[in-house]
């Protein structure tokens, strides 16, 4: 928001869409619930400097206040359907609107939504699809051989190998530019095939993750989802395969289980939202490929776990700086609250409202609060009134004596 917020003050300020003051002068800037300051600092013939000295990111109810007086001020004079300013003497005088890039922002609880018993239900099995794709993905398939010696339970790989979606394997995989014939050509052992190894490795980050002891069907509670999504292993995870993943050397793959977990959320959470089906295997690859260039699924940054291999903070700010269209970001308030999802969604036409302080009502201000102070001065020295709304000195008990 703030470079193009700049860019358009500059480019308004240079045109005279807002009127040109001196040099330090401040604007208020009304942008949906947030309150900006902007500084001017320098203007020229062809443009102008302008910075940003401060800005609203947490509403109070205080703030909230002032907000709406902020809106009632600006909406009455900046609205298209009225000519005339009708705050005269407010201390915010309403300068014009002007149209830049910004990300609106909204809040949801997810009661009803990621609490509900059929939002986990499809949770495992896509998640096995996204693993598979994000795998296929962002994974150096040259760098497994770090992987070969899985400490996984082999009965629980071969109990989910029966049930894992080949189909799907192979279409992201003819898709797959990491999947080439240079990597086909990994040595692994004569008679290992790559499939079936990287099989075994998504089958392995699958079990860990959703940290799976039994052939039982999968059933994660809130909490459990949460966990999950900021990247925190099972309890039920064993301690060799809880070192295995979180060594150093398989950085990366873990990281790709939380991420392919943190998509699985939001797809279903739209899915859920949109009260839309499943998609088939051409549709959801053609979505997937979508949401994770164009969007940034991530944790509330205050939230964030220590040694995150997925770096949501630097992540953050590359999709700021990048544009992508959205961020999901999953947070709780406290413990036994509802989760929370916040939506930051990319408008190129966003409205930022404009004011600067209005200095000729400051004068007549100024004048009234003399007057004012000057009237409750003489009703206190002056006037005797014992009533209980205008007490006076003199209706004091120590100088009726």
């Amino acid at each position: 928001m703030a470079p193009s917020l700049m860019d358009v003050m500059a480019n308004g300020v240079s045109k005279g869409k807002i009127p040109l003051s001196h040099n330090g002068s401040e604007y208020l800037v009304r942008f949906e619930s947030k309150i900006l300051l902007v500084r001017l600092v320098e203007n020229w013939y062809e443009g102008a400097s302008v910075y940003i000295t401060g800005t609203e990111l947490e509403p109070t109810s205080c703030h909230s206040l002032e907000g709406t007086e902020v809106d009632h001020v600006l909406d009455a004079a900046l609205d298209e359907r009225h000519i005339f300013n009708q705050n005269l003497l407010h201390t915010l005088l309403p300068v014009s609107t002007v149209r830049g890039t910004a990300y609106s922002e909204t809040n949801q609880i997810t009661t009803g939504i990621i609490d509900d018993q059929n939002f986990s239900k499809p949770l495992a099995q896509t998640f096995m699809k996204f693993l598979i794709f994000f795998f296929f993905q962002k994974l150096d398939l040259e760098s497994i051989l770090s992987y070969r010696d899985v400490p996984a339970n082999r009965a629980l790989i071969q109990h989910y190998r029966a049930a894992f979606p080949v189909k799907w394997f192979d279409l992201v995989k003819q898709y797959s530019i990491q999947y080439s014939k240079s990597a086909v050509g990994i040595s692994f052992g004569r008679h290992l095939d790559i499939d079936e190894s990287i099989i075994t490795i998504i089958l392995s980050g699958y079990i860990i993750m959703l940290g799976i002891t039994s052939p039982q069907p999968v059933n994660l509670t809130t909490t459990m989802i949460y966990d999950l999504y900021r990247g925190q292993l099972s309890y039920n995870v064993h301690q060799e395969a809880r070192l295995w993943i979180q060594h150093q050397a398989r950085k990366a793959f873990r990281a790709i289980c939380i991420e392919s977990f943190r998509y699985t959320i939001k797809y279903l959470y739209d899915i859920k939202v949109l009260d839309e089906p499943i998609q088939d295997m051409e549709e959801l690859y053609k979505t997937l490929s979508y949401i994770s260039a164009q969007w940034l699924v991530s944790v509330d940054l205050n939230q964030q776990i220590a040694g995150d291999p997925t770096n949501p903070t630097v992540r953050f700010q590359k999709a700021i700086t990048n544009g992508v269209a959205g961020i999901f970001q999953l947070s709780v308030k406290k413990s036994g609250d509802p989760l929370r999802v916040r939506l930051l969604i990319k408008n190129e036409t966003s409205k930022f409202k404009i004011a600067k302080m209005n200095m000729e009502a400051l004068k007549v201000l100024e004048l009234l609060k003399q007057g004012i102070w000057a009237n409750l001065l003489y009703e206190l020295l002056y006037f005797t009134n014992d009533d209980d709304e205008r007490f006076s000195i003199q209706a004091h008990a120590v100088t009726e004596y």
